[in-house]
């Protein structure tokens, strides 16, 4: 259990603000006095002083969240968060104190968002050389931050013990203003991964890929995910004439290390599709507007077609193919299958890779 100092904090905390005004070329008068937030309740003042850090993540300069825990209660804190259309099950928000908010600033080191003057406006005649003062309001200082909302947690889901997948969750059901244009179907289906996937699965991986600013750079970060996962076509012989029980990420680390041993990605990828859903793989030819060869499965054809795509975003060089834009209605189609393959993926290798459980 964390063991803060209510004074310390709170000194820390104003003193970025008038630093943040300073360096705005505004001068707060009467810099050293004492501030503080007002307190709430001699509960809230615990959790002030008590609360344990269990995750940070420092998404942007505005965009970061915070995880505490006090007693049995957890919480998660975001700021810079846009609007949620509708709340995952498991996440219930609740009215933001002063103890949450100081604590998840100081440590996610929030920078504030409005102008010197508003920080002095609202800080500079207020302190403890003041009579009466009590300590500032924390609507008021609310103002000069990104916005901030904090959220009860439930246990009782699994999804809520990670907090990437929070995260992933969260800014799934608020991406209305994203960078990339995805439809609604395609953020359900995101949210369900994060809220419902394989526990196996790379979540910060998904999570960097969500955030990324061009269908591009989520599709890699998916292909990244089913990329680990080549080593367990590429060992499936070796374990059934083996019968080697180790996790399979294990097997593959040995083979590097020791012989340098890396599975062929294509011939991989191949493996891997070829035990997709054949509806998925149906829909990804027809998005990829693949044309089939007779004699060819659909799996191989869009094996080729995926890496291709993959080499075109990742190289940079003569005689690879760059021309990667599909069309926004195809590149939306494109990421939710790559999502849904991904999560069919995991579910199917993610307990034998890692190990923990047996398929």
């Amino acid at each position: 259990m964390a063991n803060r100092n209510r004074i310390a904090l709170n000194q820390a905390f104003f003193s970025r603000l008038i630093e943040h005004a300073n360096l705005n070329g505004v001068e707060i008068q009467n810099p050293a006095e004492g501030r503080w937030l007002a307190r709430l309740s001699d509960d809230d003042a615990q959790l002030m002083t008590k609360a344990d850090v269990r995750g940070l993540q420092k998404l942007t300069k505005s965009l970061r969240v915070v995880e505490l825990s006090f007693d049995s209660a957890r919480y998660v804190v975001f700021f810079g968060l846009s609007e949620v259309q509708e709340l995952p099950e498991g996440l219930s928000e609740i009215d933001l104190t002063p103890a949450l908010f100081l604590v998840a600033a100081t440590e996610a080191s929030v920078r504030p968002s409005a102008t010197g003057f508003a920080v002095k406006d609202a800080v500079e005649g207020l302190h403890s050389g003041v009579a009466d003062y009590s300590g500032h309001d924390l609507k008021e200082i609310l103002t000069l931050h990104p916005d901030c909302q904090a959220f009860a947690v439930d246990p009782n889901y699994d999804f809520t013990w990670s907090l990437p997948r929070v995260i992933g969750t969260m800014i799934a059901r608020s991406y209305e203003n994203g960078p990339i244009e995805l439809s609604e179907d395609t953020l359900a289906i995101i949210s369900n991964l994060f809220e419902a996937g394989s526990p196996h699965l790379p979540y910060e991986v998904i999570l960097q890929g969500l955030m990324s600013i061009s269908w591009r750079g989520f599709y890699l970060g998916l292909y990244r995910c089913i990329e680990q996962l080549f080593p367990v076509s590429a060992l499936a012989n070796w374990i059934q004439e083996t019968g080697d029980d180790r996790p399979i990420i294990d097997i593959a680390e040995l083979l590097e290390r020791q012989l340098a041993w890396r599975p062929k990605e294509d011939v991989a990828l191949k493996g891997l599709i070829q035990g997709v859903s054949p509806e998925l793989v149906g829909n990804f030819v027809k998005c990829l507007q693949i044309q089939v060869p007779e004699n060819t499965s659909f799996a191989k054809s869009l094996a080729k077609r995926i890496y291709s795509l993959r080499n075109g975003m990742v190289h940079f060089r003569p005689g690879v193919s760059s021309a990667n834009e599909l069309g926004e209605q195809r590149e939306d189609m494109a990421v939710r299958l790559m999502v849904l393959m991904v999560g069919e993926l995991y579910s199917k290798h993610g307990p034998a890779f890692h190990g923990d459980l047996k398929e």
